[in-house]
């Protein structure tokens, strides 16, 4: 259990260190958090709820990175609570039918929906199991075993913050996909018209020929 202690200690060590990152890269950042926390729930809520979830999250990024079992254990928990809090206020935008982009782990311009929530459920029950097995008695591990479940930690905290943008990524080749079938189909229909008017024009000419 220690291995899988260690993974979820770097999974969400990564995702959020990469997510508070994202938030204080500059003003124009740390606006378009507040603009979504805004969304989400109200102007007056989002004005100190954006600062307390970034400080949030930088603190468990360094809790988990820790050499303590107690710091783990608080990591998790709060890790936790803040994915919680994440899911609520995301259904609250839901009801309200507000879609505006998901700002949780960074920049996107997915629209909230259903599977935000889910993945932000997955990575709650993720925390919380890592949050019971730190409650337990700490056992001897070997260097091999702790630098594949760091390393296996790092990927998949990696994938989890960047799954907005390889969304974005996908949308926006299907997106190009389309455009350019529209345009090949808008092509051969103005081929097929300029086609038959040339056709018909021939034989007016034709006809008035065998008149004359």
């Amino acid at each position: 259990m220690e291995y899988l202690l260690i993974g979820i200690r770097w999974l969400f060590g990564v995702v959020f260190l990469m997510s508070f990152l994202s938030k204080v890269a500059g003003r124009e950042a740390f606006r378009a958090f507040r603009a979504f926390a805004a969304s989400v729930a109200d102007l007056a809520v989002a004005r100190w709820a954006a600062p307390v979830v970034i400080v949030a999250e930088a603190a468990v990024a360094v809790l988990l990175a820790l050499p303590f079992r107690s710091a783990h254990l608080v990591g998790l928990g709060a890790a936790a609570a803040l994915l919680t809090a994440f899911s609520a206020g995301i259904l609250r935008s839901l009801a309200r039918g507000v879609r505006a982009p998901c700002r949780c782990f960074g920049r996107s311009r997915t629209p909230l929906g259903a599977w935000h929530v889910v993945r932000n459920c997955v990575l709650t029950a993720v925390a919380a199991t890592g949050a019971v097995v730190a409650l337990g008695s700490a056992s001897a591990v070997d260097l091999g075993g702790m630098a594949v479940a760091a390393v296996a930690g790092l990927v998949l905290g990696g994938l989890v913050s960047r799954l907005e943008a390889i969304a974005d990524l996908f949308r926006s080749t299907d997106v190009g996909i389309e455009a350019r079938r529209a345009h090949v189909r808008s092509i051969g229909g103005s081929g097929t018209r300029g086609g038959v008017g040339t056709a018909q024009s021939d034989l007016h000419s034709r006809g008035d020929q065998a008149v004359a």
